[in-house]
Parts: C-alpha cells; sequence; structure tokens
C-alpha cells in the first residue's frame, strides 16, 4: 500500500471514528450523566478524541507486506495506545468524571467495542472491494475464454 492510500484510509478511518464516538458519546452520556447539559464547544469532542485515535494506527504502516503475526503484533499494540490515548484525554477532562471506577471502565470498554466496529466495517468495505475486483477481472476473461472456443 503506498503513503498516499494508507493516508486515505486514514482519512477514513477518522470519519469513521467521528460517527462512533459521538453515537458512544451520547450512550455513554444517557447512563451516566444524563442531566448534563453542553455548549456548542461539545461538538469539538468527537474530532479530538478521533484525530487523537488515528494517531496510533500509523504504527500499521510498512511499505513491505506484513506477515501474519507482525500484523496481528501491531493491531495490539494499536488498540493499547488508543486504549491509552483515549485514557489520557479523559483524565485530562474536567467534563469526564473520572474519579468514578464505572466511568472509566465504561469508556475503555466502549473504546474495544467502537475498536471493534471499525474492524467489521473495514473487513466489510474490504470484501466489497474484492468481490468489484473479482467480477471485474472474469469480466476480461470472459472474451478469451469465446477465443479458445
Amino acid at each position: 500500500m503506498s503513503l498516499k492510500e494508507f493516508l486515505m484510509d486514514k482519512l477514513m478511518l477518522f470519519f469513521t471514528l467521528s460517527t462512533l464516538i459521538t453515537i458512544g458519546i451520547w450512550i455513554l452520556g444517557s447512563i451516566l450523566d444524563a442531566e448534563t447539559l453542553f455548549g456548542y464547544e461539545a461538538f469539538l469532542s468527537p474530532l479530538m478524541f478521533a484525530g487523537a485515535c488515528v494517531l496510533p494506527t500509523l504504527v500499521t504502516y510498512s511499505k513491505q507486506e506484513l506477515s501474519v503475526k507482525q500484523l496481528i503484533i501491531r493491531k495490539i499494540l494499536q488498540f493499547f495506545l488508543i486504549e491509552a490515548v483515549v485514557l489520557c484525554i479523559a483524565f485530562c477532562s474536567e467534563a469526564i468524571h473520572t474519579e468514578e471506577v464505572r466511568t472509566v471502565v465504561m469508556l475503555a470498554v466502549s473504546v474495544c467495542v467502537i475498536y471493534a466496529v471499525v474492524h467489521v466495517i473495514e473487513w466489510v468495505q474490504d470484501s466489497l472491494q474484492a468481490q468489484k475486483m473479482t467480477a471485474e477481472l472474469l469480466k476480461l476473461q470472459e472474451p478469451e475464454k469465446e477465443d479458445r472456443e
């Protein structure tokens, strides 16, 4: 994968994360602190979290194709870096009540769920792209079959 393709992939990841984080904040906020009202600056927090979560994904970049073992190790490292970044932001924020264990646990679990959902979305996109490429290759091979007959 070229650097340009990798960066475009990360841009798509940013927008996917922004959407999923917004949903996660809404769910966690409804459960943990439903009475709190925010100003317009609250709209920036999903973007901030998404941007911060895209940075650890850079550990998966390689000019050469990674082995399965290398990819798994980098994905595990990526997950722990994302958890660390999110928890760091949470502990630095006055708006998130990190003194409550329940809040920290739910935040960590939500990061895990969002991480899994992002990977499912990426898998579906990759599968659809592979099916499309396979169909195009089959179309290209059809004239060859006719020529042989």
